[in-house]
């Protein structure tokens, strides 16, 4: 995969409809022998939660899943036995999660003390994985003020993990899309009710997106990787430009969209004023488009020889998921 120097930023939109047969990752002779064991996952009513939760089921793993509020996880209650509170009050989890053999959090990076906590004394813990973010690699000057405030606490968090006696892995992915979602849909929409679209200077910066499909796959690989225990990795998708990622948007509209190069100068210039006259909002709204002048990108060479991490292009994830999306609603 080549790799570029950059950064990319990590978001979690919406969810995807596909099956782990269409990549056999269920066939996996490792994956195989722990079928039967049971899994304590956190976040399973997130678009990646969803994911990994088809996956673990279709491969006969017991599934418990801590949710705030039961309702958000009825289309979950057949698959999986549902504890319901937060990450913060480990009394009404821990029975469950020592119970398990493997633990999964993808509520947040920010909880991971508690699950650290939680986890504490269990003697039969294969593996605790935690997904942080690349936002931690970001620098400064890429992020607002509160962006920086919550790339130290998740740093802080890792080093609390790694530091732990525990069986740990820690995956960083990178921009995490899935059809459905409402990030994408915006997108798509404007697309289909506008003929002109902005594009940041060239389109020419380097981004890795990876599907919250390809991604729960890789949490699977990992998770039951000897090699992957206590390490930190970069789990990005491949490397597509921002132009070809909107092209491959606006080909999903069959409209004919036309592309506004932005210059940087301007917008840049704009950000500092935002800055100076105090409009905070306005600001970071406008360090968050800058980044998509950059090369954001990392390589995730170690999750690819340590687990076999090989995510799909953007192109054949859109293409696949909007069909798979478009007919999961007819």
């Amino acid at each position: 995969m080549p790799v570029r120097n950059g950064l990319v930023e990590a978001t979690l939109l919406g969810k995807t409809a596909m099956t782990i047969e269409k990549k056999g990752v269920l066939d996996t002779e490792a994956f195989a022998s722990i079928r039967g064991e049971r899994v304590f996952v956190t976040g399973v009513t997130s678009p990646l939660g969803v994911e990994l939760v088809r996956l673990l089921v279709g491969g006969g793993l017991r599934v418990s899943g801590l949710v705030r509020d039961r309702y958000r996880a009825k289309n979950l209650l057949e698959k999986v036995e549902i504890i319901e509170g937060g990450c913060e009050e480990p009394d009404d989890y821990r029975e469950p999660l020592q119970a398990s053999a493997y633990v999964i959090h993808l509520a947040g990076m920010h909880l991971a003390s508690w699950i650290v906590g939680a986890c504490a004394g269990h003697d039969r813990l294969t593996r605790v994985l935690f997904i942080s973010s690349t936002r931690v690699l970001f620098p400064d000057r890429l992020l607002s003020r509160e962006e920086v405030s919550i790339k130290k606490i998740l740093l802080e968090k890792e080093a609390e993990v790694s530091s732990s006696p525990l069986p740990w892995t820690i995956l960083r992915p990178t921009l995490i899309f899935s059809p459905g979602d409402r990030s994408l849909s915006k997108l798509k929409k404007f697309m289909e009710t506008k003929r002109y679209f902005p594009v940041p200077g060239s389109g020419r910066a380097v981004r890795q997106p990876i599907s919250a499909m390809d991604l729960s796959e890789s949490l699977v690989k990992a998770l039951i990787a000897p090699a992957a225990r206590q390490k930190i990795y970069n789990v990005p998708g491949r490397d597509v430009t921002v132009h070809e990622m909107l092209q491959t948007m606006a080909l999903k509209t069959e409209k004919n969209v036309h592309f506004i190069h932005v210059p940087r100068m301007p917008v840049a210039v704009l950000k500092r004023g935002c800055s100076i006259l105090g409009f905070a909002r306005r600001s970071s709204s406008l360090i968050r488009f800058l980044r998509w002048y950059e090369d954001l990108c990392f390589s995730g060479e170690a999750a690819w020889g340590d687990f076999g991490h090989s995510p799909r292009s953007f192109e054949e994830n859109i293409r696949e998921q909007f069909h798979e999306h478009v007919l999961s609603n007819t």
